[in-house]
């Protein structure tokens, strides 16, 4: 009973771990920056990258209710890097007493579920309720001529939500068959041994 309970609370972390996982990736990942953003905006972002690493200042491009929004963003992306390194630790720890096939192949069935609701979702209602449960009101909303909406327009986000998605799917897609394909030829080995 514990070892099914198990598996069935990993499986439900999976996909909330795989998510943060790619997304903690793909924010400091300047190739994926320079394919998204147009070229006069990687150079801002590279330095932005460095503020959030904590290696170097915010850019001085952003004038002061832009960088006070960016150290939010910040502070965001840290709790989320050390929430998914917790989370990592839980899932293995939950693993060790599942079965491990069961709760990967499950957890890809339930982000499968997820993405799918994702898909339906319109982008921009998900996008401005993250943000209204991340950053205090009124923080994040900014004129169409600022210099974060310029150099990070809508599309920026959208197609950068797109990325996380589908090398979240590809890789838990590959992990999940692996434990499938591993389940399978195990089976018929213990149905020769049990006879």
């Amino acid at each position: 009973m514990r070892e099914n309970n198990c598996a069935w609370i990993a499986a439900i972390l999976f996909p909330v771990l795989m998510l943060l996982l790619f997304a903690n990736a793909l924010i400091f990942d300047g190739q994926t920056h320079r394919a998204l953003l147009a070229p006069d905006a990687v150079e801002p972002t590279l330095q932005l990258l460095d503020y959030f690493r904590g290696d170097a200042p915010v850019p001085a491009i952003f004038n002061a209710q832009e960088q006070a929004h960016l150290a939010d963003v910040k502070n965001v992306v840290n709790a989320l890097q050390y929430g998914s390194y917790v989370l990592f630790v839980v899932f293995l720890a939950l693993l060790w007493f599942a079965d491990q096939r069961k709760a990967i192949a499950y957890g890809f069935f339930i982000l499968l579920f997820l993405v799918v609701l994702l898909a339906v979702l319109p982008f921009d209602s998900v996008f401005d309720a993250v943000h209204r449960a991340l950053f205090a009101e009124g923080t994040w909303i900014f004129p169409s001529d600022s210099t974060l909406i310029q150099l990070y327009p809508f599309s920026f986000f959208q197609n950068f939500f797109k990325e996380i998605v589908i090398k979240t799917l590809v890789f838990s897609a590959a992990l999940a068959l692996t434990e499938i394909r591993s389940s399978a030829r195990q089976y018929p080995q213990a149905a020769q041994d049990a006879q």
